[in-house]
């Protein structure tokens, strides 16, 4: 019971942690200047260093990236995506229970940070954008990871066909063994039987030296 018990829970663990998905929320998030607008995104099945990474790499495309004290910035970056308007991005990655991790995006494009109420048409092309960040990077993680699994499989898997073979080489060689055992001590009751016919004959020729000496000690 207690087994059955311990297993339906790895089941429903492993359900839960596999049912995770890129969210996009908006809310107020307080950055170094203060409580602003922001855009959250959520980053499944990554490390924090892994989303640190990756968010490195994506404000770079937008203009001279720069962190302090765990929060993002690009200043007067751009991106074709959002047309020709420069904007400053502010970006800190949290951490919710279970050891997920978003990234709460601040947008400045110029006096008012984006939000969804004033921005409708901007806030769906960043929520878009920001989505399929979130997606490419979890994607890039997991087919990582699935690659390490898979070679790690590999691998397994051939020390796996080395030990039957090797199984199968010891049978064999027992086998073998056996059958040179059954012949051994087939050879060796053959042996003792030519042992006694042997020890018969050497009897009976060493009377017959015993008689020829008794003979020539006569002639004296």
């Amino acid at each position: 019971m207690k087994k059955t018990l311990l297993l339906l829970f790895a089941l429903i663990s492993s359900v839960i942690s596999f049912s995770q998905e890129v969210v996009i929320s908006e809310s107020d998030y307080t950055f170094s200047l203060g409580n602003k607008s922001a855009i959250m995104v959520s980053i499944p099945f990554a490390t924090k260093e892994q989303v640190e990474d990756a968010l490195k790499s994506f404000m770079k495309d937008w203009g001279k990236h720069k962190s302090s004290k765990g929060e993002h910035t690009v200043i007067q970056g751009s991106s074709k995506a959002m047309g020709d308007k420069l904007f400053d991005a502010y970006a800190v990655i949290t951490e919710s229970k279970g050891e997920q991790f978003s990234i709460q995006f601040g947008i400045d494009l110029g006096g008012a940070f984006l939000n969804k109420k004033d921005h409708p048409a901007q806030f769906a092309v960043w929520a878009k954008s920001l989505t399929d960040f979130a997606v490419k990077t979890a994607t890039n993680i997991i087919d990582n990871e699935e690659s390490i699994a898979k070679d790690i499989l590999k691998s397994l898997t051939s020390d796996q066909t080395k030990l039957e073979k090797e199984e199968q080489d010891h049978k064999a060689e027992i086998e073998s063994l056996k059958k040179q055992i059954a012949t051994n001590e087939r050879l060796i009751e053959e042996s003792k039987t030519n042992q006694a016919s042997k020890q018969a004959e050497i009897k009976s020729q060493a009377e017959k030296v015993s008689v020829l000496e008794k003979k020539k000690k006569a002639i004296h």
